[in-house]
């Protein structure tokens, strides 16, 4: 039961995962051709860093908690891109295993943490952040 309210919850990102799985799990030669000259000039890195972007930028819009499971999710999309990494290495699909790609899926879902922190930071009313509306640090309120 816990499983099908974790998946009913996390739904969007499930299948957001299961097509980066795809995309990076591909054959080679399917995805160069359509994309053509543009791999060579680094815009799979953009790719990379793009998907994991949006993973968490769905993650966060599904999460109730977010605050408490921010860590884990990071840790969780360092994982996937890391085991992705690794199958790219092992399975015989001509695909390449770079450390780039990894450095690119993480900074992806640091910047997707950032976007997401600040506009919530701007959500919040001034005086639960403890600011006071005239400027600086007021702890009355």
């Amino acid at each position: 039961m816990q499983l099908l309210k974790f998946v009913n919850q996390y739904k969007k990102t499930i299948g957001f995962l299961v097509l980066i799985f795809v995309l990076c799990l591909s054959p080679s030669l399917a995805v160069s051709k359509k994309l053509g000259w543009t791999i060579s000039f680094g815009f799979d890195k953009w790719v990379h860093a793009g998907l994991y972007f949006i993973l968490f930028l769905i993650w966060s819009t599904e999460s109730k908690q977010f605050h408490k499971s921010v860590v884990y999710f990071v840790l969780a999309a360092t994982v996937v891109g890391a085991g992705i990494e690794f199958l790219q290495h092992i399975l015989p699909f001509h695909r390449s295993a770079e450390l780039a790609d990894f450095f690119a899926d993480i900074s992806g879902v640091l910047f997707g943490y950032f976007v997401v922190a600040q506009n919530r930071l701007k959500k919040q009313p001034m005086r639960k952040r403890g600011l006071s509306p005239f400027g600086g640090r007021n702890d009355r309120f």
